[in-house]
């Protein structure tokens, strides 16, 4: 542990998971059990609030962008041409293969159980059968990141803006 200041308040540096490899963003299910998603298809988690962390390795040699969990169960983390869903709480992971898949997939999110949006650089896709086929619905832009509070309002931001739809990507 290590501390730091910036801007008058005090953080501390919980770990160096990554040592030499980027990690990328991290979702916590409770205060004890989270993820961390990385470079080269790294994937790290800890079931004590960080204080330990563990490595999954996974076949892919993409760099995850994005890590999310739905419930304490079902989550993903996408990166490249790596799309990967866990059913057990990251206890293992397995890749979403389809022909279909999005390449430099940036981030995605799911508004049902089956239905998952994805951004990409080239456009945004959709899945209706939990990635098994995507279409895409949008292009024109560099997308990186989507949030989806509700299963019609999504919002997107990207190159060179921001986006939006209130009817489940209908219109944009």
């Amino acid at each position: 542990r290590a501390a730091m200041s910036a801007a008058g308040s005090s953080w501390i540096v919980e770990s160096t998971i990554g040592g030499s490899v980027a990690v990328n963003d991290a979702a916590f299910i409770n205060e004890q059990n989270g993820w961390v998603a990385g470079d080269g298809g790294t994937l790290y988690y800890t079931h004590n609030g960080g204080l330990n962390w563990g490595r999954y390795t996974t076949n892919s040699g993409d760099n995850l962008k994005h890590i999310h969990f739905f419930d304490p169960q079902n989550g993903y983390a996408v990166g490249g041409n790596t799309l990967l869903h866990t059913t057990d709480g990251g206890a293992h992971w397995h890749a979403v293969l389809s022909d279909s898949l999005p390449s430099k997939l940036q981030d995605m999110t799911e508004t049902d159980a089956n239905t998952l949006w994805a951004v990409a650089s080239d456009g945004i896709y959709q899945s209706t059968d939990a990635g098994q086929s995507w279409g895409k619905v949008y292009a024109g832009a560099e997308f990186a990141q989507i949030s989806a509070p509700t299963p019609t309002d999504i919002w997107i931001v990207g190159y060179p803006g921001i986006y939006h739809t209130a009817d489940a990507g209908n219109s944009w």
